[in-house]
């Protein structure tokens, strides 16, 4: 017989406080004894814990961790080119002492093992493994959610080089994965039996090993890997939920280095009837700790499914959120409409309300003003607004965080104002705005509208109108004025559209022509609205549905939507929809079935959904904030800042069955 090693481990505990990681703290002396021979094996200062049985720690949210007859430790021992497993030791009941805090392992060296030469000890519990090619494989494949009480695999390694006639050696234990800890709250009149999963919003990488079409993941303890092997994987089990009750689950899960991405909780019913949760958990900014804990909330109220706090408060509905500022615009993504405002110090602000009944959190973006906002089809916030030394200031948030601002500028000294902005499929920035200098020549020089896109990278100009006044000597002059600044559209092929205002004139000694219209503008045609002799137009915006861009503007009398259509070189308006109530109109959303205008009738909030016109009576306007008008899938909303509190507020539009 060879050397009888005795070891000793301690009991781990979870502590698991809200949605953070706090640590999972352990100690495991360990003693081993044969020839004298002595080995030690504690958890580092952040441990978390070993498997055994779980249970909830009175009066706080700790998970006390403890040793119980039947575990199993495994140990391989490791010798230059030799690896062999050693004979797993299963804890009795008198191998446990203080309370199920202590364990005492008694394991033999094999006789493949030199023990006057040096060697190492691998030491392994909770999972699975087996020695294969100079490896030591583990299944590390996630555990479905269940009961703490039957959570028994809580994988823990570590390993101690033992040198050449040492008497004694430290062990230090370490968690292989993470807890995911749901605890679900049935507020329904029935029991709900369910199989609870979390799942990524988007296409992106899991945050955690688990089975794919390679394999199984399995961690090599000797060289710290994952790799996929075959395998069939586990299916987790359901769970029954009392009615009136709650549930406290766990899930073992080994992380990868991905950040954490947004989160649904997904339900599996009986029937292979599907639920997903309203709402979502957001990106955290890390990837998870190995041995720590995190925890989660969600209620089930006979037909929704909602993450929660630990309170298990339904979440606020999007159009129940409010935010102090004054909105300046707004735009949707999937699940969120983001918003751009000041607060009376002159700087922009960003925000996003979302469907999970939460704001983002406040960027601050410094002093300017004028600010508008897109999304791509990432859902990706892009924000552009006006400078203090007149300058067009650009940001796009990545997923994780804001960009550094890139400024435009003017071509010659001059100002640049009145940006807007649209996104391309492949998340391209294309801006609209004013320069007063954007074109210079022999003339008097006013206002251009001007053009940029960021494609190549960095950002090329464009002068769209040049605005301008030409003296030709005696009487005779002529000009053309951009005053009133342009809106921009880009449609699904990535093709712009820009519309302006634009006055015209031509002076001569018998008499002056002028000319008022909406000109058109895109990256193959030119066009305009009707023209007229008096100043009877205006621009409010400029979107597309996802098959046509639409404008909402003023054409002579009537302020109205109507799409645009391109034929050869020539663009036009088609299809115009006026608007009966007199309004000032603010800005449009919509779908290739459904249309939405918001805006002032007088100081109150007006919409128009399709042909459904509407004046809020009870809600008033705050004088110099914007209305906008987004949509989130078949859902539109008006965006505006409420006089009586000075909070921006989410109007959601009854549609008419």
């Amino acid at each position: 017989m060879k050397n009888k090693f005795l070891l000793w481990a301690a009991s781990a505990l979870f502590v698991i406080t809200g949605c953070t990681t706090d640590v999972i703290v352990d100690e495991k002396p360990v003693t081993v004894n044969g020839r004298k021979i002595t080995l030690t094996a504690s958890m580092p200062n952040e441990a978390s814990q070993t498997r055994l049985s779980l249970e909830q720690e009175a009066g706080t949210k700790n998970i006390t961790v403890k040793w119980k007859a039947g575990d199993v430790v495994q140990f391989f021992f490791k010798q230059d080119a030799t690896l062999v497993a050693g004979t797993p030791v299963t804890l009795a009941e008198t191998d446990i002492t203080m309370e199920g805090k202590k364990a005492a392992f008694s394991l033999e060296v094999p006789t493949e093992i030199d023990e006057q030469s040096a060697f190492t000890v691998y030491s392994l519990h909770g999972a699975e493994a087996s020695v294969n090619g100079g490896k030591i494989n583990a299944n590390v494949s996630p555990v479905g959610f269940k009961p703490i009480s039957e959570l028994t695999d809580v994988p823990v390694a570590g390993k101690v080089e033992v040198a050449a006639g040492a008497s004694a050696g430290d062990v230090p234990l370490a968690h292989l994965g993470v807890l995911h800890c749901l605890t679900i709250r049935n507020s329904a009149e029935a029991e709900w039996v369910v199989t609870p999963a979390l799942d990524f919003v988007n296409a992106e990488d899991a945050w955690f090993y688990r089975p794919d079409v390679a394999g199984i993941p399995y961690y090599d303890l000797v060289g710290e890997t994952v790799e996929f092997l075959p395998g069939t994987p586990l299916s987790p089990s359901a769970v029954t939920v009392p009615a009136g009750g709650s549930l406290q689950l766990v899930q073992w899960v080994m992380p990868n280095t991905n950040i954490t991405p947004e989160i649904w909780l997904t339900a599996q019913l009986t029937g292979d009837i599907n639920v997903v949760s309203s709402n979502s958990k957001p990106a955290r900014s890390t990837a998870l700790v190995k041995g720590r804990a995190y925890h989660l909330y969600a209620l089930w109220e006979g037909t929704s499914l909602n993450f929660t706090d630990d309170t298990f408060t339904p979440p606020l509905a999007i159009d129940e959120l409010t935010l102090s500022g004054d909105l300046m615009h707004a735009a949707d993504g999937s699940g969120f409409i983001g918003v751009v405002y000041s607060k009376g110090d002159g700087k922009v602000y960003y925000n996003a309300a979302q469907t999970s009944g939460t704001w983002v959190g406040e960027t601050d973006f410094g002093t300017g003003s004028e600010a508008r906002v897109a999304v791509d089809r990432s859902d990706h916030p892009h924000v552009v607004f006006k400078t203090a030394d007149n300058k067009i200031a650009y940001l796009r948030h990545n997923g994780t965080a804001w960009s550094s601002p890139v400024y435009i500028e003017s071509n010659d000294a001059g100002a640049c104002s009145k940006p807007d902005i649209d996104v391309d499929a492949g998340g391209n920035a294309h801006i609209t705005y004013t320069d007063t200098r954007g074109q210079n020549g022999n003339y008097t020089d006013h206002p251009d509208i001007m053009y940029a896109v960021n494609s190549s990278g960095g950002f090329v100009k464009t002068v769209i109108h040049n605005g301008y006044y030409e003296s030709y000597g005696g009487a005779d002059a002529g000009a053309d004025y951009f005053n009133k600044g342009s809106y921009i559209s880009v449609d699904g092929v990535g093709n712009y559209y820009i519309i302006a205002h634009h006055y015209g004139f031509w002076k001569w000694m018998s008499g002056t022509d002028r000319t008022y219209s909406i000109a058109i503008t895109t990256n193959s045609a030119t066009g305009s609205s009707s023209v007229s002799s008096a100043d009877l137009y205006d621009l409010y915006d400029l979107e597309f549905n996802g098959t046509e861009v639409v404008a909402l503007y003023k054409d002579y009398t009537a302020n109205r939507t109507a799409t645009i259509e391109v034929s050869a070189a020539t663009a036009l308006f088609t299809n115009p929809q006026d608007i009966v109530t007199a309004v000032t109109p603010h800005g449009l959303s919509g779908t290739s079935s459904a249309t939405l205008v918001a805006g002032l009738a007088a100081s109150n909030l007006f919409t128009k959904y399709n042909t459904m016109e509407n004046t809020e009576s009870g809600v008033t306007v705050k004088t110099g904030t914007r209305v906008a008008a987004v949509n989130i899938g078949t859902d539109f909303f008006s965006v505006y800042t409420d006089n009586a509190d000075s909070k921006i507020k989410i109007l959601k539009i009854i549609i008419p069955l």
